[in-house]
């Protein structure tokens, strides 16, 4: 059995110098305990016996010369570890864990005159120093210098230089004469090396790579540094190179544009010819004109967008305005440059009208029992478009009715009995729907009224066919004046026939035809009363409509006695020869009111 210390316990002389232990002992029946008391040694420290001291060093040496060898000593022989800082963040030393100081990197060019070392050694308990090595470099070369920077503000470039335009010459001075001396350039913002170089012999700086683009650059500012060697040492200056804006034309992404414009009126927006005008001045403003010659007035263009309005009403059927018209499209920028391009319009006819009939509406007349195939009228409407739309194609909607009584001709309207007709019956009549579709599909309606009678006529002022009225038929002016005539006639003659037998003796009939006058009759035998002259017209054929009243018909007239004898007077005159001549030659009178 043994005492032992843990791994790394921690022990300070300082703080504690000794720990008791309680140690008990068993053997599975009984167990004793004992005290152990461990006392700590103290440590001795390491002694460092060649610092401070100091050397010299060519710049001339060569990486891993020993420099100096640090030495030190321990009373307990503990393992000794070396550690160094130095007083310069590039420190061209190292030390080892056996002391030895060593080169670690190449003096050459090197313009520092010496370095202090801070060494400390370490036995693993004990921390001695830092005590000092100072090195002094010899052989010193001396340094180049960069004249001309910094400047005292950044360098400006206008975009669009062309490459190898050269920026700015650097300028330096070196004591040591006969070196030569290389120039190189880095860029601190990462991409300024696209854009610029330096001549690594004479130290101008150029444009180079890339042409500079104001617009397209992350950033406009670059920073760089400069660098000048002479093989020994080096010196290096920052600067600066601003990229300035330049005002560049506008351009179309095509020289051609066309669109097609539906007729329209005034103030509608056309089509966009989608321009797609780029600009690489970053928020310049453009300005639109358009030149379209003689039909320059036709559209107006926006001049902030270059979208177009009709300026007046656009009527394609009107015949009389253009039906494409090529335009210079013209865009300006604040700076006044300017790009130009076509456009093509072409305008575009819609189905923009309504067929109308002309009337509204109708009324025909079919003859009852006509054939199939009959034509009846003819139904008629127009349209305001020109071309295909302004095509008329006429039909028929007999959808109320239960029979397809009529057709139409699609393109001239022509009404036509397409069968039977005679159920509808005389006087009787069907109204169905004319339709008139123009090319486009827009359609309009009208009422058909068709009437069904014996006979039929046809205006000439319009398309309707209707009945004539009584007096427009010359057939029944004719047997009407003809029966007026006839019972006039008839009228005269019973009138002259009353007059003539009251004369001769027939008082009954009240009618006073002649003056009384005082003459000797001679008593003759009566003569036998002259039957009227029957008048015989023609006849004609007569329309079937409603009969004209009848004519009152003619009495025959009256039978009478013969009159009494009577004395005969001998002085009486000759009779006239004939009723007329006794009307001639005596005065009488009818008065048919006694």
């Amino acid at each position: 059995y043994g005492i032992y210390s843990n791994y790394n316990p921690g022990f300070n002389y300082d703080t504690r110098n000794s720990y008791s232990l309680t140690i008990a002992c068993n053997d599975g029946t009984d167990s004793v305990t004992g005290v152990y008391t461990v006392y700590l040694i103290k440590n001795q420290a390491p002694n460092i016996t060649n610092l401070a001291a100091s050397v010299e060093l060519s710049t001339t040496a060569t990486t891993g010369t020993v420099v100096y060898t640090v030495s030190a000593t321990d009373a307990e022989n503990d393992q000794l570890y070396y550690s160094m800082t130095c007083n310069s963040s590039s420190c061209p030393f190292t030390i080892l864990n056996s002391g030895l100081v060593q080169l670690n990197q190449d003096l050459s060019g090197q313009t520092t005159v010496g370095y202090d070392l801070y060494i400390s050694v370490y036995d693993g308990k004990t921390l001695v120093g830092p005590k000092t090595l100072t090195v002094d470099i010899t052989d010193l070369n001396s340094a180049v210098n960069i004249n001309n920077l910094p400047l005292g503000s950044a360098l400006t470039v206008s975009e669009n230089t062309v490459l190898g335009t050269a920026i700015y010459q650097i300028s330096i001075s070196d004591p040591d004469v006969g070196n030569n001396h290389t120039y190189s350039m880095a860029s601190l913002s990462g991409s300024g090396m696209n854009y610029f170089a330096i001549n690594s012999s004479t130290g101008l700086i150029r444009t180079s790579g890339t042409v500079l683009n104001f617009e397209t650059l992350n950033s406009t500012s670059f920073n760089f540094t400069v660098t000048v060697s002479d093989g020994l040492s080096t010196n290096t200056k920052t600067f600066s190179i601003d990229v300035t804006n330049v005002n560049e034309a506008p351009t179309f992404n095509q020289a051609n544009y066309a669109i097609i414009a539906n007729e329209a009126a005034s103030g509608t927006a056309l089509p966009d010819p989608v321009y797609g005008v780029t600009d690489v001045d970053a928020g310049d403003t453009k300005f639109y004109s358009n030149d379209c010659g003689s039909y320059t007035g036709l559209v107006t263009m926006a001049p902030g967008n270059g979208s177009l309005t009709f300026a007046s009403d656009y009527d394609y059927d009107l015949g009389t305005l253009p039906k494409s018209v090529n335009c210079t499209v013209t865009v300006t920028d604040s700076g006044g440059l300017t790009a130009t391009a076509t456009l093509s319009i072409q305008f575009n006819n819609i189905n923009d009208n309504i067929p109308i009939f002309i009337p509204a509406s109708y009324t025909f007349f079919v003859t009852y029992g006509s054939a199939t195939g009959t034509t009846i009228g003819k139904i008629n409407a127009t349209d305001g478009d020109l071309g295909i739309y302004g095509t008329l194609y006429y039909s028929l909607n007999q959808s109320s009715l239960n029979t397809t009584y009529f057709g139409v001709t699609s393109l001239t309207g022509q009404l036509y009995v397409s069968s039977s007709i005679n159920s509808i019956g005389i006087d009787g009549s069907v109204t169905f729907l004319a339709v008139v579709t123009d090319g486009g599909g827009l359609s309009t309606y009208a009422n058909v009224i068709v009437k069904v009678s014996t006979t039929t006529t046809v205006t000439t002022t319009t398309t309707e066919t209707r009945y004539k009225s009584f007096i427009e038929d010359g057939r029944n002016v004719a047997w009407l004046t003809l029966s007026v005539l006839t019972i006039v006639v008839i009228l005269a003659v019973v009138l002259w026939l009353a007059c003539d037998i009251n004369k001769r003796g027939f008082p009954k009939l009240k009618i006073e035809c002649c003056k009384s006058s005082t003459r000797r009759i001679i008593k003759k035998r009566p003569l036998p009363a002259k039957k009227p002259p029957v008048i015989q017209f023609p006849k004609e054929p007569q329309p079937v409509l409603p009969s004209p009243p009848p004519s009152p018909p003619v009495e025959p007239p009256p039978v009478t006695p013969p009159p009494p004898p009577t004395p005969p007077i001998v002085d009486e005159p000759e009779r006239p020869a004939s009723s007329f001549a006794f009307w001639r030659d005596k005065d009488f009178g009818i008065n048919l009111l006694k």
